[in-house]
């Protein structure tokens, strides 16, 4: 996936940022179906989405952006200052700033630290991608602990592209990691993912489209079927 990023930036000129707008809005369609399965008053709901510096937590500020947009109330915890954010993560973190200024009504927050998680109906893990190597640390290994530690109630975990703590070259996952009820993959199975510990920790796959041309994997020698996803955005595998 690192080379068909690389492909698809560097050689075909589609940005990061469209990938990225991709990827939000599937989590955030995603996040909208469950909401409705479990709700019976999704418009009521909070979700609080937990944000790395990295793309993927580009990806989750971006769904915090569209999930704003159908009317729910989104919190967010940033694990660094924007300054220290990747470029197209800031942006996003910039746009979802802005938004709480003009909103009458804020629906937005930026929280300053860990919150209870009882009043949560989601929980989004955008905080590690798949370029882990080693344990989680910081305030992210601190994150993880603490939302290990709470009870979630009812609350549903749902994790972007891959769970944070899994090792997605070896399939195996470090000391601290989270076990989500879900995790939404973009563009291909990572590597690991079809390890029995994966399938041990996340109870269930579902795969994004998030724009890839099947002539780039089939670049890498990736037989991809081109109809992969058969007209629609999001597919589950297990």
């Amino acid at each position: 996936m690192a080379e068909v990023d690389r492909i698809m930036t560097e050689d075909l000129a589609i940005s990061l940022d469209q990938m990225m707008e991709l990827a939000g809005r599937n989590l955030a369609d995603l996040a909208g179906r469950f909401l409705t399965k479990r709700n019976s008053r999704p418009a009521h709901s909070r979700i609080l989405l937990l944000a790395g510096s990295g793309h993927n937590g580009g990806g989750g500020l971006t769904a915090a952006r569209h999930l704003l947009n159908r009317g729910l109330r989104v919190d967010l915890l940033v694990s660094t200052s924007p300054d220290r954010l990747k470029p197209a993560t800031r942006r996003r973190y910039h746009t979802l700033a802005a938004l709480r200024r003009l909103q009458k009504n804020p629906r937005v927050a930026f929280l300053p630290s860990f919150p209870s998680l009882d009043p949560y109906a989601i929980i989004i893990d955008a905080l590690i991608g798949y370029h882990l190597s080693g344990e989680p640390h910081g305030i992210i290994r601190t994150w993880i602990e603490t939302l290990k530690r709470q009870p979630r109630g009812r609350s549903f975990l749902l994790s972007l592209d891959v769970p944070s703590g899994f090792q997605s070259r070896s399939g195996t996952f470090s000391a601290v990691h989270l076990s989500p009820d879900v995790t939404l993959t973009l563009g291909l199975p990572k590597t690991g993912m079809d390890s029995s510990s994966f399938r041990h920790h996340s109870r269930h796959l579902y795969l994004a489209d998030i724009g890839i041309p099947a002539e780039v994997y089939g670049r890498l020698g990736l037989g991809v079927d081109p109809a992969l996803f058969q007209g629609k955005s999001v597919r589950r595998l297990f």
